[in-house]
């Protein structure tokens, strides 16, 4: 009997152990979509305060905003996701900056990796 009781508790174990390894290696550890997208949120909101911060006061527009205009998820690879946000705060003058993000699934945060200006059209 007792024999049988440890049988049992190593099948336990490594079947535990197997799950374990599954989830880890597709992705069950990772965030949900919805935590992904808050820390964006807060990256972009980061990401405005300080431009605005560095430009001269006079040169801000009333109304400073950025709108995330794309946000896709990738099935796999190192990104999952990527984003890419336009910023509105300079006043008098029809330009946005645009940047690109992308999520690194295994550090679990956004990366910058493109900064452009671009003029606004009508």
């Amino acid at each position: 009997m007792h024999h049988e009781l440890r049988g049992h508790i190593r099948y336990c174990l490594g079947v535990l152990a197997v799950m374990c390894f599954l989830c880890g290696t597709a992705g069950c550890s990772s965030d949900s979509e919805n935590a992904v997208r808050r820390k964006l949120e807060a990256v972009c909101a980061d990401d405005l305060r300080t431009v605005v911060e560095e430009i001269p006061a006079e040169s801000v527009s009333d109304s400073v905003y950025y709108v995330i205009r794309i946000f896709k998820k990738y099935r796999e690879g190192k990104y999952r996701y990527m984003a890419v946000a336009d910023y509105f705060f300079l006043k008098n003058v029809r330009v946005k900056m645009v940047r690109k993000y992308r999520y690194h699934s295994s550090f679990r945060k956004w990366e910058r990796y493109f900064n452009q200006y671009q003029f606004v059209h009508d």
